[in-house]
């Protein structure tokens, strides 16, 4: 016999809300580079920055979008910290596969590799993240492969990393449309 638990999506453990649905991956993403960025305008609490409120930009610039299928791109943050120098900080590494090899998808990875850009992220919780604040990001790893069999993927495969002082920033939902 089994025994189910009815268990409420609202209870709080630790300060912690335990959030009903929880889907991993990126839905959405858009790149520009930081020259095409005037301000970035964050919400402060104290000594933390909380959320992207406003994003200016060079006349006529926008952030690029680029849409995914599930499991094809995420972004994951790591606590890098130096005891003996007494430094820390949290590198952002974001990996994106751009499915069908072409000579467009070739150009715009060639461009991505050694510029410095901002990353604006729209996860499958529909949660939209900020990241390269007080920074940048830039590429790190690239990789075109055609497959072997005809049930492979051909795709280019790309990282793109931050090292920033925080966890990446929320942005405000009434935000989002606007930076495309």
């Amino acid at each position: 016999n089994k025994i189910y638990i009815n268990m409420s999506c609202n209870f709080t453990l630790n300060g912690s809300t335990l959030e009903c649905l929880n889907h991993g991956g990126i839905k959405e993403l858009g790149i520009i580079p930081v020259d095409e960025v005037l301000t970035v305008t964050p919400t402060t609490s104290g000594s933390t920055t909380d959320e992207v409120t406003a994003v200016t930009f060079v006349e006529s610039k926008k952030f690029k979008k680029y849409a995914f299928r599930k499991g094809n791109a995420n972004f994951v943050s790591n606590i890098e910290k130096d005891e003996a120098s007494n430094t820390s900080g949290v590198k952002t590494d974001v990996t994106l596969q751009l499915n069908h090899m072409s000579n467009q998808l070739r150009r715009e990875m060639t461009q991505l590799v050694g510029g410095a850009f901002y990353i604006v992220v729209k996860d499958n919780n529909d949660k939209n993240w900020f990241i390269g604040y007080n920074s940048y990001a830039s590429a790190t790893t690239g990789t075109g492969q055609t497959g072997a069999t005809r049930a492979e993927g051909n795709f280019y495969s790309i990282v793109l990393s931050a090292e920033t002082n925080e966890y990446p920033l929320t942005i405000d939902e009434t935000l989002w449309e606007s930076l495309f």
